[in-house]
């Protein structure tokens, strides 16, 4: 038998879980996986709400993060045409810069030295 003590932090668990599911639920579609999805990811990193990998592809992380951004700034949760204009007049260009190093021992000489 659970006691009058336990019900209320039960409770108080199951609000925080559907508080934690409700920006998912309410913000609806992201934009589609490609410029504008990666666009959308690397405004929310530059401001500091973390849309998880910057990857193009904006999941529950990049959502989460959109709902809380939009909030801050006093915009409805599920507001992405304002969002997404805001977006495309700070982040212009969206460009990949990759460093590959060069090995100068092949894989096997590598092996070897371990």
């Amino acid at each position: 038998m659970l006691s009058s003590e336990v019900i209320p932090q039960i409770m108080k668990s199951l609000l925080s879980i559907c508080l934690l599911l409700l920006p998912v639920q309410v913000l609806g579609e992201a934009p589609a996986n490609g410029v504008e999805g990666l666009r959308l990811q690397i405004f929310l990193d530059q401001k500091c709400f973390g849309p998880g990998f910057l990857d193009g592809r904006p999941g529950d992380f990049t959502k989460k993060a959109a709902f809380a951004y939009n909030r801050s700034v006093g915009r409805a949760p599920g507001d992405w045409k304002g969002l997404m204009a805001e977006v495309k007049s700070e982040v212009e260009t969206v460009y990949v810069t990759a460093v590959v190093p060069s090995f100068s021992k092949s894989y096997s000489e590598a092996a070897e030295d371990l």
